[in-house]
């Protein structure tokens, strides 16, 4: 009787902790949460620019059309810094492709070289495909 009552105590505990854990989790979820681990039918498009000395990255949905200018650094859009790009290419499924845009809109460009390297070590360590393209 003693061990039945012991493992009714450890399995109510148990089952407590999992909705504690799943409660806790919910509450802290960023707003990012939607994007988190997203993947894309069409992968993602990335572009970057330079702006006041710091550079800057839009990292949208992929869609079969060009995006304008205002599209693409659209407040909502932009990601500042290169650890916040980091930070937004880990939200991204393994095994999705992103297409690093330059397009034939004025205004985008690449990086320097090193940060390029740590973007794609980044997407190889995580199996996202990078593409550069250039129109």
């Amino acid at each position: 009787m003693k061990k039945l009552m012991m493992l009714a105590l450890f399995a109510a505990t148990a089952m407590f902790s999992a909705c504690a854990l799943d409660g806790t989790h919910k509450e802290t979820m960023s707003e990012d949460a939607a994007f988190s681990l997203s993947t894309s039918f069409k992968g993602w498009e990335l572009y970057s620019w330079k702006a006041n000395a710091t550079w800057q990255y839009s990292l949208l949905v992929g869609t079969n059309r060009a995006k304008s200018f205002e599209e693409i650094t659209a407040a909502d859009s932009v990601i500042t810094g290169e650890q916040a790009l980091m930070d937004k290419i880990k939200t991204i499924a393994r095994g999705d492709q992103i297409f690093w845009n330059m397009g034939n809109i004025k205004g985008f460009e690449y990086p320097p070289a090193d940060i390029i390297e740590k973007v794609q070590d980044l997407c190889e360590k995580r199996s996202i495909k990078l593409e550069k393209v250039d129109w």
